[in-house]
């Protein structure tokens, strides 16, 4: 009982006095809505605010895949070339050992015709002492038939 008289006696003296503290003002149903609807206002700012920032950041996105695409589109035009290169390369190296099997095949030639210019060499000594033996003979049979008429 106590407590019911305490609290019918606030309520009275907070009816007829000023109130003192924020809390002691009273709030009508209009006051109530307009709070309501500024902060329906921000949160619907605020939304909007965000949902710009996505649309943001989904057009840089869309922009970083282009550039993305392209890089990679780029990196597989140098790897095509890369692979263009080696081909040749490789077709370098094949025409290298081509011109590596001639010039083997040259000097084989070369070795057989040292060979054979070297064994005609021997040949032609031995005619050559054989024409000098036979020159020799002659001179001395063609002395002694001066020698005796």
């Amino acid at each position: 009982m106590l407590l019911w008289a305490l609290m019918k006696k606030a309520r009275q003296s907070t009816l007829t006095r000023y109130p003192r503290k924020a809390s002691d003002v009273f709030v009508t149903q209009k006051m109530l809505f307009q709070v309501r609807d500024e902060l329906k206002a921000q949160t619907a700012s605020s939304e909007q605010k965000l949902l710009s920032a996505v649309y943001e950041i989904r057009s840089e996105n869309q922009g970083f895949k282009a550039e993305f695409e392209s890089i990679r589109a780029e990196i597989h035009d140098i790897r095509s070339e890369m692979h263009d290169i080696r081909a040749e390369i490789h077709e370098l190296r094949s025409d290298i050992h081509g011109v590596k099997s001639e010039v083997q095949a040259l000097r084989a030639d070369v070795h057989r015709i040292a060979l054979l210019v070297e064994e005609q060499n021997n040949r032609n000594k031995i005619v050559l002492d054989g024409l000098t033996q036979l020159f020799e003979r002659q001179g001395r049979i063609e002395e002694e038939l001066r020698l005796r008429r």
